[in-house]
């Protein structure tokens, strides 16, 4: 049997009824043991789902500023061979 962690921490945030109702509602159809466990592993799969975009971005960006700076290293030695030309 896996070696579970021992949960020690609190998180405490209130609802309105029918958020409550809502979530209670979602945890019955997707099965869930309790509340409790739904909750918790709904908020940690959000939290590695919003880590997971965020990394995704960056890598998107890094990929986009490496073609700019290709394209601007170009541009730049274009505009170079263009005045030893002209001198």
């Amino acid at each position: 049997m896996p070696f579970l962690k021992r949960r020690d921490r609190a998180v405490i945030f209130r609802l309105t009824q029918d958020e409550y109702d809502n979530l209670e509602t979602a945890c019955r159809q997707r099965g869930a043991r309790t509340l409790s466990d739904y909750a918790r592993s709904e908020l940690l799969r959000a939290v590695e789902r919003d880590q997971s975009e965020v990394m995704r971005g960056l890598s998107d960006l890094r990929s986009r500023l490496e073609r700019m700076e290709g394209l601007l290293s170009s541009l730049f030695g274009r505009k170079r061979k263009a005045k030893r030309g002209l001198a």
